[in-house]
């Protein structure tokens, strides 16, 4: 499996910004995205790279495709060129993992940027509306004003105070009417402006969650790891971190296909919310790796919770929903760590990740602690 820390370890080992070129035997020499080329031209070689590299011809992946041919984005160039250095495979988990680190971002800023430019639009216009209502109650206390000094200069004649009156009820209604105008206005415009929040939080939620499976992607991991880790330091509470790979899906999509690799990582992804409950966070930290974060659990709790969901999905038979078909059992391997207060969090996903390396050697489907490892292989 490739993720966004096998990529960052690649680029540590290779510095520069070496490309590749197509080839018929794939992408194995030094390659420039030329200036100039039009789009079409772009687009043939996306699509022939996809074919290169047996990757399915998804929109996602014909996006990431065609920036590496238009060479628009360095840095997305510089990773895929280190993973073909390194001959590493293309495959669908890998395209994955570069079009939410390349271009999940992106989006979410430019959506953004626009909804804090309708924000700043509809501030522009309540302030507008309110500068309004004071000329427009400076303009009725200059006619109260003209009025009560004619009041004073007593009427000689009803036509006279009936025309004072008039003025009065006029300049009233005006004001009630204008009063009545700006209410509705900053009405709408706390509704949309509201409405704007709201699209803002689903914003913040899409970015932080795995679409296919509906668990926290990596930044949920990253961000709720480093907030648990300051509240165990804070209260002294432990914090315990499981890593759950799946076992051999390699093989399951190889030989059931991608399709139903898929529903296998949502049905994992479900066994594991209901196990988890509200005592924890889970997520999917990259391909067929799960990562759940256990606030105020130690390590002997955590444990059992691990061994919970990994009976839980051993129990599961595996059924083609498309044709009914039975395609057998799946297994899940797991790595239990817990939190030493003051240390890195790297020092943390280590020992985890040292763990589950460990269970997956111990012979797979079995969960294994740092309690298990020899004290000077597993701690730091």
């Amino acid at each position: 499996m490739v993720n966004n820390k096998a990529c960052s370890q690649a680029l540590d080992r290779k510095p520069g910004n070496m490309t590749t070129s197509v080839k018929s035997d794939g992408l194995t020499t030094p390659f420039s995205p030329q200036s100039g080329r039009r789009p079409s031209d772009h687009a043939r070689t996306a699509m022939h790279l996809m074919k290169e590299h047996k990757i399915e011809p998804y929109p996602d992946h014909f996006r990431i495709w065609y920036t590496y041919s238009s060479g628009a984005n360095k840095n997305l160039n510089r990773t895929i060129d280190i993973l073909l250095s390194n001959r590493r495979e293309i495959s669908h988990t890998v395209c994955e993992n570069l079009y939410s680190e390349f271009f999940v971002g992106q989006e979410e800023s430019a959506q953004m940027a626009g909804i804090t430019l309708k924000i700043k639009g509809k501030l522009q216009d309540m302030v507008a509306g309110l500068k309004k209502a004071g000329l427009d109650t400076s303009q009725f206390n200059t006619v109260l004003e003209g009025a009560g000094q004619a009041l004073q200069d007593t009427p000689e004649t009803q036509p006279e105070l009936i025309s004072i009156i008039d003025l009065l009820m006029q300049a009233t209604r005006q004001m009630k009417e204008h009063n009545e105008k700006l209410d509705k206005q900053l009405h709408s415009s706390i509704e949309q402006v509201s409405d704007l929040h709201n699209k803002i939080e689903e914003i913040r939620t899409v970015s932080i969650t795995d679409m296919l499976t509906g668990v926290g992607n990596r930044r949920y991991f990253d961000e709720h790891l480093v907030e648990f880790a300051r509240d165990s330091m804070e209260t002294g509470e432990p914090l315990s971190l499981l890593f759950l790979d799946i076992d051999k899906f390699k093989i399951f999509n190889d030989t059931w296909g991608h399709a139903l690799g898929d529903q296998v990582l949502r049905l994992f992804a479900g066994v594991m919310l209901r196990a988890v409950g509200n005592k924890g966070a889970c997520s999917r930290y990259g391909g067929e790796e799960f990562a759940v974060l256990l606030p105020k659990q130690e390590i002997g709790s955590a444990t059992k919770i691990a061994e919970e969901i990994r009976r839980a999905i051993a129990s599961r038979e595996v059924v083609n929903r498309s044709n009914g078909q039975k395609v057998g059992l799946i297994t899940v391997s797991v790595g239990v760590a817990q939190y030493e207060l003051g240390e890195s969090l790297t020092k943390l996903v280590e020992r985890a990740d040292a763990c589950l390396y460990a269970a997956k050697q111990g012979g797979r489907n079995r969960v294994f602690s740092e309690n298990e490892m020899p004290q000077p292989a597993c701690k730091h």
